[in-house]
């Protein structure tokens, strides 16, 4: 039988007059949803976690006015997107990963954008340092859900052969939402500042950078009450019949795979420092080293983005199931060893170039290469974890990653700026060191686990087959 051909499955169709339908290939025979459903699923998951990253992303962007409002320095800058957002949003990880594992995972995540929609308003709303600091740490707390359960809900509405592309284009989606962000946050921003200029009293007593951050909000507000209707699918890769496991047997399958997955942790948590350091830093960037304003920067940096990272991600998923179908078991882990090393290069050298342009060449193929690595190193957790782990797993590989990355990479660029540069300006020294540590250690780590993960993945199919 073809390994990647579908077909309907006993037991008739499902609720909706959409029929299921079985592969048979390496990895077992199980029945999958419709992919009409699994792709609309996709879809709606995708607006969730774009919305989530427009209200984290703009923040990067209005660094300059929220410091000017509110008296602040670049670590206490580097602090409100760090300390503020990653509180919550890496200590409820886990435990809501927990609930994603056993209960409605849909749910979840409807009621987390929900609740982070809210606290995206409230933080355009806010009138002292402190407001803005509880507010970001609820955006965090709501955001949590997304990530965990969707990658979750993702394994079990698409087979593995084709699990690359549907987890990568899931993966896109933080770039898509960074990407709107920078171009949105900016062209809004500067529309604000014009109304303010001419007739501040259609303001509503608001600032600019405030009336873009409440502008950036509404989308997720409306979309929440839709993410309702999104339908749970059922679970694929149960660890034998039980829908809970105990203690004894979470450390059995975690002991397993520990040496894999301590591994990838580290790795990707030195990939995040980087990433959460360039992220927060690039508007900023622009704005003191090459004089652009934070609509140019914005438009400029979120067309980059958009054109790299969501093609690049992709093209990670796409290449993982080509070589997958091939029996190259270790895809997943060696594509984001070599794509994140490779475009760490990149990484290293752009804030360095002397000017804007040439910074954004620098930045292209690294926001090309560097987003394969986010989109499979999860993608790989889904592939050899049971499904009553997978949840929790990638709850805490996000809290590991937030927790190093969001806590320590915005706040070592703001410290290196405001205490070894002292000039403003030098924040391009600070965040070409970071990268330039931080990329290498990564790539040592991640090609240490190739073998594990080929490993483990081979002996999930010999127990699937026998």
């Amino acid at each position: 039988m073809d390994a990647n051909r579908p077909h309907v499955g006993e037991g008739g169709g499902e609720a909706g007059g959409q029929a299921p339908y079985r592969v048979c290939n390496q990895f077992g025979d199980a029945v999958w949803p419709s992919p009409a459903r699994a792709w609309t699923a996709l879809l709606l998951l995708m607006a969730g976690l774009i919305v989530s990253v427009l209200d984290r992303g703009v923040i990067n962007l209005l660094v300059e006015p929220i410091k000017g409002e509110f008296g602040l320095s670049d670590t206490e800058f580097g602090a409100l997107q760090s300390i503020a957002f990653a509180t919550f949003y890496v200590t409820m990880a886990i435990p809501i990963g927990v609930l994603a594992d056993r209960y409605k995972r849909s749910l979840i995540i409807a009621v987390g954008v929900c609740v982070f929609s809210a606290f995206s308003l409230m933080t355009g709303l806010a009138r002292n340092f402190t407001q803005l600091f509880v507010a970001r740490m609820g955006v965090g707390f709501g955001e949590a859900s997304i990530n965990p359960a969707g990658y979750s809900m993702i394994s079990d509405y698409f087979p593995p052969a084709k699990l690359g592309r549907a987890a990568s284009l899931f993966s896109a989606s933080n770039f898509v939402g960074a990407s709107f962000a920078y171009v949105l946050g900016g062209v809004l921003l500067g529309a604000f500042e014009t109304l303010h200029s001419r007739s501040p009293g259609y303001m509503l007593g608001l600032a600019p950078w405030q009336a873009t951050v409440v502008s950036i909000a509404l989308p997720g507000l409306l979309l929440g009450p839709i993410m309702f209707l999104l339908r749970e699918p059922p679970r694929q890769g149960l660890a034998g019949r039980k829908v809970d496991l105990g203690l004894r047997e979470i450390l059995g399958e975690l002991g397993s795979r520990r040496r894999f997955l301590v591994l990838v942790f580290a790795g990707m948590s030195m990939a995040s420092i980087m990433t959460q350091a360039v992220s927060v830093w690039t508007p900023a960037l622009f704005i003191r080293v090459y004089g652009w304003s934070a609509t140019q920067a914005g438009i400029w940096i979120g067309l980059v983005i958009l054109l790299g990272s969501v093609i690049g991600s992709y093209l990670g998923g796409w290449i993982t199931d080509w070589m997958t179908t091939r029996d190259r078991l270790d895809a997943p882990i060696l594509i984001a060893t070599v794509s994140f090393a490779v475009g760490g290069v990149f990484g290293v050298a752009a804030p360095l170039m002397p000017s804007g342009e040439g910074a954004l060449l620098m930045l292209l193929p690294m926001l090309f290469l560097k987003p394969m690595a986010f989109a499979c190193a999860p993608m790989a957790l889904q592939m050899v974890m049971p499904n009553q782990l997978r949840a929790q797993v990638t709850a805490g590989y996000l809290t590991i990653l937030n927790l190093v990355g969001l806590g320590l990479g915005p706040m070592i660029v703001g410290i290196m700026t405001d205490r070894l540069f002292t000039d403003p300006g030098d924040v391009r020294y600070s965040m070409s060191l970071v990268s330039l540590v931080t990329v290498p250690a990564m790539a040592i780590l991640m090609a240490f686990a190739i073998r594990p993960f080929a490993d483990l993945r081979r002996a999930l199919a010999r127990n699937e087959t026998n």
